[in-house]
């Protein structure tokens, strides 16, 4: 588990360093995000989604892991707000946000609760 550990945090200074050098470069700001939240670095991780929002604004995806940065942060508002948004934008993996454990603290709210619905009826 250890080398685990410092394998990520290895990566996680890597793309420190590649997101100062390409700063618009979304694969890199995705990777980076996802690291941070790996690593429990929630509020690194909410700024780099949000830098990566301003580079690729029309991605469900970014809005997604916005979503799931703002939930962790405890901010259900605008995480309900850019889940919503992901899903206008076409995301539309509904296990996926069933079962997304960064998206746990919202479940229970009835919003969260109506996008699954809309999303489970646009399937049928």
């Amino acid at each position: 588990m250890e080398n685990f550990k410092e394998d990520v945090e290895f990566q996680c200074h890597f793309f420190e360093l590649l997101a100062t050098k390409c700063n618009d470069d979304l694969l890199v700001l995705q990777r980076l995000g996802a690291i941070y939240s790996t690593l429990g670095r929630t509020e690194d991780s909410l700024r780099t989604d949000i830098r990566a929002s301003f580079v690729a604004p029309e991605n469900p995806t970014v809005h997604y892991n916005l979503a799931c940065s703002f939930a962790l942060t405890g901010q259900p508002q605008f995480a309900i707000s850019h889940l919503r948004l992901a899903v206008q934008l076409g995301f539309d993996d509904l296990e996926q946000i069933r079962t997304d454990g960064d998206l746990l603290p919202l479940r229970n709210l009835p919003d969260f609760q109506r996008i699954v619905e809309e999303l489970q009826q646009n399937r049928q």
